[in-house]
């Protein structure tokens, strides 16, 4: 679930640039009781803005739990140790 919202993220980041120039191919028509491409423009940028900031704090929550759970788990041995066996020493001679 981390990496799908890191790449949430990172998407974001690289299309934010595209979505400023997304509106200027529509023209004013504040008659027609539409609205504005820079108005557009502006929420199309809050809405980025504020996609971003919620996908950021999901994943510094995420990386907080992880954290969390490694340090609950630390003194857990993760593989059943096997005793030691006695080395043997073997000399080969010629």
């Amino acid at each position: 679930m981390l990496f799908k919202f890191l790449d949430m993220y990172e998407t974001m980041r690289v299309v934010a640039p595209v979505g400023n120039g997304l509106f200027h191919e529509i023209g004013e028509k504040e008659d027609d009781g539409m609205m504005t491409s820079s108005l557009l423009q502006k929420d199309l940028k809050s809405e980025m803005y504020v996609s971003k900031l919620r996908i950021g704090k999901a994943v510094v929550i995420i990386f907080s739990e992880l954290d969390t759970s490694i340090k609950s788990n630390a003194g857990k041995t993760p593989v059943p140790r096997v005793p030691e066996a006695p080395y043997i020493l073997l000399s080969v001679t010629s």
